[in-house]
C-alpha cells in the first residue's frame, strides 16, 4: 500500500519535458554506446520520461533506437555545476548493475 503512495508522489512531482524526441546519436553527434544508453534510459525512468522507440535500418545500424525529449537530453548532458541539486541527483545517478530495459 505504501509503494502506491510513493509512486503517485513521484509521478505527481515529475517534470514535464518538451522538445522534439531525438536519439542520443542525434543529440551527441556520435554513437553513444550501450553503457551510456542504459544510464540515460535509467535516468529517464527515474524522471518519469517515457521514450519513444523507433526502428532504424541503415547501412551501418539496424535495430531499435530510443528517443527522448530534447529538453531532457539537454538537462542530462549539461555540465554538472549548472544542474540544480534535485535534478542533478536524479539525472546523474548510475543504474544498478542488473538494470535492463523492458521492450
Amino acid at each position: 500500500m505504501m509503494d502506491n503512495k510513493l509512486n503517485f508522489k513521484i509521478m505527481k512531482e515529475s517534470k514535464k519535458y518538451s522538445g522534439e524526441f531525438i536519439s542520443l546519436y542525434d543529440h551527441l553527434g556520435h554513437a553513444a554506446g550501450g553503457k551510456l544508453g542504459q544510464k540515460v534510459a535509467y535516468a529517464a525512468v527515474k524522471a518519469g520520461v517515457k521514450p519513444i522507440i523507433k526502428e532504424l535500418k541503415t547501412s551501418y545500424y539496424e535495430g531499435e533506437i530510443y528517443t527522448y525529449p530534447s529538453e531532457f537530453l539537454d538537462e542530462y548532458f549539461e555540465p554538472k555545476q549548472k544542474v540544480n541539486k534535485k535534478a542533478g541527483s536524479l539525472l546523474n545517478e548510475l543504474p544498478p548493475n542488473d538494470y535492463q530495459l523492458d521492450n
